[in-house]
């Protein structure tokens, strides 16, 4: 009697942003982390949509990559799911499908998507210290890069209460592209301004709201790990404080009062979770981002964020869904992403699927690199 064995085969994709909707690749467009890309294979019959296929799902990492391993050879179908992209990026040119014919060992690494920005303004946040300071590490070595003091850079070394200029970056190194920190959960960094306020968005990024009236704007929302990657392929003009934004959580209210530093005006290429965490449990470290540094321009339309309790180390489900004999469960935290997480699942309904009732199972959140998510058997 004999056997054979073959080799397995491998297929990878690559999820972006096309900022200029032209369905090509071009440099400086960013993956898009979190993205829910499906495959399925055929099975040993060699024949695809019978029900020996093989079936797999995977979430693109930091970079916009997903990668499935230990594929049979034969034909193959992946598509992108279109609601798991991030809020604001909608379906681009890119198909959204393709079929592939995988050979024995072959590592097909072209099956790409695209999205596109909804919206192609170029959007008001506000930074403070946590973010755009003279002694962050990167700052330092790109004003060293270009021949300058780290504060004359970020114009640390002329603060206003009135108006608000460009930074010198802007005006005169763009194209600088510089890895930043996004801010802490108890330390802010980067904060959007509500939707009405007394003030116009002109008003704001022109500076001439008067100090006194800077104080207790209700709504003013801190970004997140999840409004962090919504940035991605966005160009924004921030206004940049130079001392922390204080704020006030029952109710929210930020005091925006002091000193400025001025206008920034980057692009977010991508981006990336911290490399360590700063202090304790109470204040972790939020996504850091890739900025590349543009020439001035002035903001066209709010970053809007939906404004939301403020609760540091909890998680919010985002989806529940049953599908393929699991119970899958996602959700965002404010906490850092290699924190441990739980969720508990509680049965009292005699018609549940998880178990016999009355029951309370806690099970593991695991990190795919944009949210948690538990996969919990339906049967157990």
């Amino acid at each position: 009697m004999d056997f054979c064995f073959v080799e397995p085969a491998e297929l990878g994709d690559f999820v972006w942003c096309d900022l200029d909707d032209d369905g090509v690749l071009d440099p400086g467009e960013s993956g898009l982390p979190g993205v829910l890309v499906n495959l399925t294979c055929a099975g040993p019959d060699r024949i695809l949509g019978n029900a020996d296929d093989v079936m797999a799902s995977m979430t693109t990492d930091m970079s916009g990559i997903s990668l499935f391993t230990d594929l049979p050879p034969g034909a193959c179908f992946v598509e992108v799911d279109v609601t798991s992209a991030p809020e604001g990026k909608i379906p681009s040119m890119c198909p959204l499908h393709c079929s592939v014919g995988l050979a024995p060992g072959e590592s097909f690494l072209d099956a790409d998507f695209c999205f596109v920005n909804e919206i192609d303004d170029i959007c008001l946040v506000i930074i403070d210290e946590d973010t755009i300071d003279d002694g962050i590490l990167t700052i330092i070595q790109a004003a060293a890069a270009n021949g300058v003091e780290a504060d004359f850079l970020v114009n640390d070394d002329m603060p206003t209460e009135v108006g608000n200029p460009p930074l010198r970056w802007n005006t005169m190194f763009p194209g600088d592209i510089v890895l930043l920190p996004g801010g802490e959960v108890s330390d802010e960094g980067i904060f959007a301004l509500p939707e009405d306020t007394t003030w116009t968005l002109e008003d704001y990024a022109a500076g001439v709201v008067p100090q006194s009236q800077l104080d207790e704007i209700p709504d003013v929302m801190p970004l997140r790990d999840q409004d962090l990657v919504r940035l991605i392929g966005l160009t924004c003009t921030a206004v940049v404080y130079d001392s922390d934004i204080s704020m006030n959580y029952d109710p929210i209210k930020a005091n925006l009062q002091g000193a400025r530093l001025g206008l920034f005006t980057f692009t977010v290429l991508g981006v990336e979770v911290p490399h360590f965490l700063p202090e304790a449990s109470s204040s972790t470290s939020l996504y850091s981002l890739w900025f590349r540094v543009e020439e001035p321009a002035f903001p066209t339309a709010n970053f809007q964020v939906t404004v939301r309790d403020h609760v540091p180390d909890s998680i919010q489900v985002t989806r529940a869904q049953i599908s393929g004999g699991h119970l899958s469960v996602r959700g965002v935290s404010n906490f850092s992403p290699g924190a441990i997480m739980t969720v508990s699942v509680d049965g009292a309904d005699g018609g549940s699927d998880l178990a016999v009732d009355p029951f309370v199972l806690e099970f593991p959140m695991g990190w795919t690199g944009s949210f948690y998510e538990a996969l919990i058997p339906t049967a157990i």
